[in-house]
């Protein structure tokens, strides 16, 4: 046998395993809650790949609707591009990172993204890849509860104001009952 050259049951054992992986891979994206996403990387970062549920997410009916729209068509703050690209550009990933998506309609979700870098062995290819949980009800209810504490801190002081009028008014009645 030649060097380098690989045995037909070497071959068909990787085979069997990629097809495993595959198969696994799709299950997992068809099965999970997030949202999945695979990205070209930067300058103008792409999508590749979504599942079902991150085109639902964006309300989109099929995932094939988002495969080629760019991060700029999908991020409402456009800032915040750079700020993700860089996590992965220092760090290889990041996590927890809340982002204002643009759904089909125009308008927004919250998103919690982590995201890493996935590079391919033996290729100089690399992607992106990620998951995204819509979070749009958590900011709601949190800016509901900053509402509500405000508004609980505005009737504390004004009882507070109250209560020293209502001292004052106590002292000058019983001064004038004297």
């Amino acid at each position: 046998m030649k060097s380098g050259s690989k045995d037909p049951d070497q071959k068909k054992d990787i085979d069997t395993v990629l097809q495993d992986y595959e198969m696994r891979y799709r299950i997992m994206a068809e099965s999970t809650t997030l949202g999945m996403f695979r990205l070209t990387p930067a300058p103008e970062i792409r999508i590749i790949s979504t599942n079902h549920v991150m085109a639902r997410m964006l309300g989109y009916n099929r995932p094939e609707d988002l495969t080629g729209k760019t991060l700029d068509d999908m991020v409402i703050v456009p800032a915040v591009i750079e700020d993700l690209a860089a996590g992965i550009r220092d760090g290889g990933s990041f996590a927890g990172r809340e982002v204002l998506l643009k759904q089909r309609d125009g308008s927004g979700i919250w998103a919690s993204v982590q995201a890493w870098k996935l590079e391919t062995r033996g290729s100089s290819v690399t992607m992106i890849e990620g998951f995204a949980e819509d979070i749009t009800e958590q900011k709601i209810f949190e800016e509901e509860v900053r509402f509500h504490e405000s508004e609980l801190n505005r009737y504390a002081l004004e009882l507070s104001q109250v209560n020293k009028k209502l001292n004052i008014l106590s002292t000058i009645t019983r001064h004038y009952i004297l």
